[in-house]
């Protein structure tokens, strides 16, 4: 047989198993959790930090903690530095205070070099100072929110450098600019001074002429003896929930407070707050330098020399008038025409806080990068300047096209569900505008359901005021995930309504929202497990206050799909011609990483409670947790601190059951068969399988099973109906069988049957029973799907173009012998030498093993000693098991649940699959259809009727039985007892889902009391789980007698 391997043409590379735990090293596999002690272990800030979630919702604490990030409203935007904006600096000139820079590395932590060999960094910038014109030693003091502590200009500059520089850090919707200077014993404040607003910022520290500043003038006149200035917007904010004012305290009674100045936007709609600004410089017009205020001169020698003013010279005329003249003159004057002297202060102009509060939440800087997305269906326009706190870039977003509605749509991605406050439209042009929202939710296609947010002038805002700062408040609050926005013309012509003259342009599009965020969604890298292991419990430690859930799932696979991608220097990426290309000294790193590939399991469903068995597949290469932080008040969110995932030796490779009948009839006792059919791994000797010794079988919902018999045995020997081993014969403590041996049943009815085996079942059938695998590699061809079974032509058409393979055909000899022929030959050969035709499926990733050679035969033992370094495992099939029991079905849809364990061993309980166990029966599921259920009460036998309630304990209760069907959650029940002539005389609650029950009566009423002898009518009613359903009571007589 020639060995055929086909390569992929993408630019995966083709590496075996062998290779991929070269690849993960010991230090990438630890990235985002740990394995310690037979566990996963996620713990600690910088486990958590590796993890993917939204960034710009989430917080991760230095305790070790994760958390939904607690968003404001307004807030001093100077006090927190820790909101950065990523700029690009490509020049060598000096930068402005507030840019941090970090030194760029690729993706394998190297740092980048230029084509100078100079490093490359990334840079960043925060709110704080900007520029400093005079003493910049002392600027940090405003921003340190100590009174005492403060800046002051340099007496020896001149005034016009007498100025200071704060930038936010991105512009911002300000409500209040508030100054402090410092206390009357420490100094003055400014006589005079402008305030300089833009509402951008250069980087540059010497390039500021293309700041667009604004003139502010505070107050008219001097100022000697204010020290507090409020200056607010003049359409404040009353805050999406703010019931104080913006900044609460900072009204000083004795100083006074200035109000006569307020912060003005232009081209603002009515609903809009605040003023658009980034920039504010603070710029001394006027002091009174040397003479602040006149001391004595005892007061003027006490001063330090630095704040010691001016000294006046006065001389004196023989009339006793009086004249300033300089030092110089005076000291020259004899004693009688030197007048006297005047002592100041010097003015010690401090300023001591500086305060700037404003909307500084915006979750659209930096949305992108913390995990949300942009999505504009025009082909060339990038919609990322109106999302980069830049009121100086934007982007133009074509019209509405009516031809083509999913045309010149922007649709946002907020990387998590928050409480929409606020959203902030800054730009020009903007003649209209449509938006909606979404929650996540979708329709039964799969697409999101939207809801209209935008008041209708927003749709023909050409026509009220054509404004360009627009405020869409959410009243009430709205629960958002996606948004999405069109523009409108608003202009009937259709030549122009297709020309940029009516695009809008968007500056920024800004978005608030107060609180916790909704949900946020967290998942963990790869983990890489330690070979094939059985999962266990998975435990967490969190703090989940009312209204607030955490939901944990998992899932699990073995294939990755291995992505390479290439770089430059520079850090850009680049394709593999274009990287093959590059000079030497050019060529930046090749990064390989890994995406999930096929047949990963679908995430578990949300896991109860901390200890609660992991329910994704045992024994896969890789396992991923997800954590969905979930509040419904968004003034508190949950805590994540740790989650670890125990892990243990499985006790089988696979085990997979089928139960048979599938479908009864609802309520009628019936027989089951069960099988389960265990596979286990023999080599290599370190991945043995222990086999198993107990089995435990549950039903949900709840079901009363009663054992009948247990067989264990080849599927031979099941179809000519002799099991190697039939316990059946009833003893204390289980079954035994013709031998005598004992299977022990620890609970042979009930919700659960427990049985214990004389013998660890493991494999030993036979080498016929055995099952040979090798390593297959990426682009290599296999004759299964992904689910393993074989394929047919149907399946093989179904598969993707890019991923279907070849298609053998073969000529059967003889000696039955196969032989390949071309599919021409084939079509031409009788009927008996037709051999079958087989069909392959290109192999998508890494880590896949077949038990199938390259032409589709199945590997022998031989050609499997022969494989080399890609040999896989031998598996052998264990015997089959099956297990008879009794029960009646209540519930459609009731689901067997199969586990086993190695007692002796300890090991936890492994889960089988539903699956294709037997051929002896048509079953593939654990499912069991319930049919004909018409009422939700039914078979209600009341015993013994009559009854006597004479205290001598014969037939002094009566029993109320009946059968609900149905009812798939715990809903109240109740039993009444009413006198012939409706009277109530007693109730008998409980709390019941589908199945048969039983409830007693003692014949007292609610009081305690024996009734009277008579008749009584008996009502049993349901709560059932859809309106209008029938039967939800049914009544019946009893006699009471003495």
């Amino acid at each position: 047989m020639v060995k055929r391997i086909w390569q992929r043409s993408a630019k995966a590379a083709v590496l075996g198993v062998g290779c991929l735990w070269w690849i993960m090293s010991p230090a990438a596999a630890q990235r985002g959790y740990d394995i310690v002690d037979g566990r996963v272990v996620v713990e600690g800030r910088d486990q958590w930090m590796n993890w993917t979630m939204p960034r710009h919702l989430t917080q991760v604490g230095d305790d070790g903690s994760v958390r939904p990030r607690q968003l404001r409203s307004v807030y001093n935007i100077l006090s927190d530095r820790s909101i950065s904006r990523p700029v690009v600096i490509t020049n060598k000139q000096s930068r402005i205070l507030n840019v941090d820079s970090t030194l760029k590395v690729d993706i394998l932590g190297n740092p980048i070099t230029d084509a100078k060999k100079d490093f490359v960094y990334d840079y960043q910038v925060r709110p704080g100072l900007s520029r400093v014109g005079s003493n910049i030693e002392l600027a940090g003091n405003i921003l340190d929110g100590d009174p005492t502590t403060y800046w002051e200009p340099d007496p020896n500059d001149p005034i016009e450098k007498w100025w200071v520089e704060v930038d936010l850090g991105r512009a911002l919707p300000v409500e209040s600019i508030s100054l402090r200077f410092v206390a009357e014993e420490l100094g003055d404040p400014f006589l005079k001074y402008l305030l300089l607003l833009a509402q951008n910022q250069t980087l540059s520290l010497t390039d500021d002429r293309k700041l667009n500043f604004e003139l502010f003038v505070p107050h008219e006149g001097p100022n000697v003896d204010q020290r507090t200035f409020l200056f607010e917007s003049e359409s404040p904010s009353g805050g999406a929930s703010l019931s104080a004012a913006v900044n609460p305290g900072l009204v000083d009674d004795v100083a006074g407070i200035s109000s006569v100045k307020k912060l003005r936007q232009n081209s603002a709609d009515a609903k809009w707050t605040g003023k658009i600004i980034e920039t504010i410089r603070i710029v001394v017009t006027d002091t009174r330098g040397g003479r602040a205020e006149k001391i004595e001169e005892e007061a003027w020698e006490a001063l330090p020399i630095g704040e010691r003013g001016d000294i006046v010279y006065f001389v004196r005329d023989f009339a006793g008038r009086e004249e300033p003249v300089d030092k110089f003159t005076y000291d020259a004057l004899e004693q009688a025409r030197q007048g006297r002297r005047e002592f100041y202060r010097r003015e010690l102009p401090r300023l001591a806080d500086v305060e700037v509060w404003g909307w500084g939440d915006n979750i659209g800087l930096g949305m992108v990068d913390g995990g949300g997305s942009l999505d504009l269906t025009t082909a060339g326009k990038t919609p990322g300047p109106a999302f980069d706190g830049d009121v100086s870039t934007l982007y133009q977003h074509p019209t509405q096209d009516p031809l083509n509605p999913g045309a010149n749509v922007l649709t946002i991605d907020i990387g998590g569900t928050v409480w929409l406050d606020q959203i902030r439209v800054v730009g020009n042009n903007i003649r209209g505008y449509q938006m909606r929202r979404s929650t996540g939710e979708r329709d039964a296609q799969g697409n999101l359901r939207w809801r209209s947010i935008t008041r209708p002038e927003r749709l023909r805002n050409v026509d009220y005021g054509e404004f360009g700062y627009l405020n869409d408040i959410q009243d009430p609050v709205r629960k958002v995930r996606f948004l999405d926005l069109s523009t409108l013309a608003n202009f009937t012509g259709d030549t122009q309504n297709r020309t940029d003259r009516f695009w809008s342009r968007f500056s920024e599009l800004m978005l608030f929202a107060e609180g916790t965020p909704a949900e946020v969604v967290l998942e963990s890298p790869l983990i890489e497990l330690p070979g094939l292991v059985a999962l266990g419990e998975i435990n967490w430690d969190a703090v989940t206050p009312a209204e607030t859930e955490l939901e944990l799932r998992t899932r699990t696979g073995d294939q990755l799909i291995q992505e390479i991608r290439y770089y430059d220097s520079n850090g850009i990426e680049k394709t593999e011609a274009e990287h093959k290309k590059l000079l030497a000294f050019l060529k930046g790193p090749i990064d390989t990483s890994f995406a999930l590939g096929p047949g990963w399991s679908a995430w578990s469903e949300k896991y109860q409670e901390s200890g609660d068995q992991v329910s994704s597949p045992s024994l896969r290469k890789y396992l991923q947790i997800q954590a969905r932080l979930v509040s419904e008040d968004r003034e508190i969110g949950a805590t994540l601190r740790r989650v670890a995932v125990e892990l243990h030796t499985p006790v089988a490779r696979s085990l997979e059951a089928e139960v048979w009948p599938v479908d009864v009839q609802v309520g009628l006792l019936d027989t089951f068969e069960l099988f389960v059919q265990p596979q286990f791994i023999e080599r290599p000797g370190a991945l043995r399988s222990l086999g198993f010794d107990e089995m435990r079988i549950g039903a949900d919902p709840l079901l009363d099973l009663r054992l009948l018999d247990v067989s264990v045995g080849s599927e031979q020997q099941f179809l000519i109906d002799a099991p190697e081993q039939l316990f059946s014969n009833p003893v204390t403590g289980g079954l035994v069988n013709a031998d005598g041996e004992l299977l022990q049943v620890e609970s042979d009815s009930g919700d659960s049957l427990l049985i214990l085996f004389p013998q660890v079942i493991n494999s030993g059938i036979g080498e016929q029973s055995q099952l040979y695998y090798r390593e297959v590699a990426d682009g290599e061809e296999v004759p299964t799907g992904v689910d393993g079974q074989l394929l047919t032509a149907t399946s093989y058409s179904l598969l993707p173009e890019d991923i279907r393979g070849a298609v053998l055909y073969f000529r059967r000899t003889g000696n039955s012998q196969l032989v390949e022929v071309d599919a021409t030959t084939w079509e031409a050969l009788e009927t008996e030498s037709k051999g079958p035709v087989r069909y392959f499926r290109k192999v998508v990733g890494l880590g896949n093993q077949t038990v199938f050679t390259e032409t589709g035969d199945t590997l022998s033992a031989s050609q499997y000693n022969g494989l080399g370094r890609v040999r896989g495992w031998v598996v052998g099939r264990g015997q089959l098991v099956r297990v008879r029991f009794a029960s009646s079905v209540f519930l459609h849809g009731t689901k067997l649940d199969v586990a086993v364990r190695n007692r002796t061993a300890m090991t936890p309980w492994q889960l089988a699959d539903a699956g294709d166990a037997t051929g002896l029966r048509p079953s593939v599921n654990l499912s069991i259809a319930a049919l004909g259920a018409k009422h939700i009460i039914g078979d209600m036998v009341i015993h013994p009727n009559p009854f006597t309630p004479n205290g001598d304990q014969i037939n002094d209760e009566v029993g109320i039985e009946f059968s609900l069907f149905k009812v798939y959650e715990m809903r109240p029940t109740a039993v009444r007892i009413y006198s012939l002539d409706g009277q109530a005389v007693r109730v008998l609650e409980n709390v019941a889902q589908g199945g048969r029950h039983r409830l007693t009566w003692d014949g007292r009423d609610a009081g305690g009391n024996v009734v009277p002898p008579g008749l009584y009518i008996c009502q049993v009613d349901v709560e059932a789980d859809s309106e209008g359903v029938a039967g939800q009571r049914r009544t019946q007589l009893i006699a009471v007698a003495y």
